[in-house]
């Protein structure tokens, strides 16, 4: 004699969001876009290891993941190799790419 589980009713339905996070989006969205020059003053001021690490974190938001956490450990390990020039032409090169 077990107990029978519950039968699910209710809930979102298959492809409809959550509203929390569709809200906290929309809100993340228009600070940004409010703030957007002074975040972007910010950047400015950055040294250039700080302004790599800003446009990576921000690649996490923007382009999927394709590749294991090893390889970010890597890729981490190698830009700490580099020198400052070195990295000044990284970003600059970054920074064409996407415009």
């Amino acid at each position: 004699m077990g107990i029978e589980p519950k039968k699910k009713t209710g809930g979102r339905k298959k492809g409809i969001g959550n509203k929390v996070t569709t809200t906290l989006r929309q809100r993340i969205d228009l600070f940004i876009n409010r703030n957007f020059e002074a975040i972007q003053d910010e950047y400015d001021t950055l040294p250039a290891k700080e302004k790599l690490n800003f446009i990576s974190q921000l690649f996490a938001y923007s382009v999927p993941k394709l590749a294991s956490t090893t390889s970010d450990v890597n890729i981490k390990t190698k830009l700490e190799e580099l020198s400052t020039d070195q990295l000044e032409k990284v970003v600059n090169q970054v920074l064409m790419e996407s415009e």
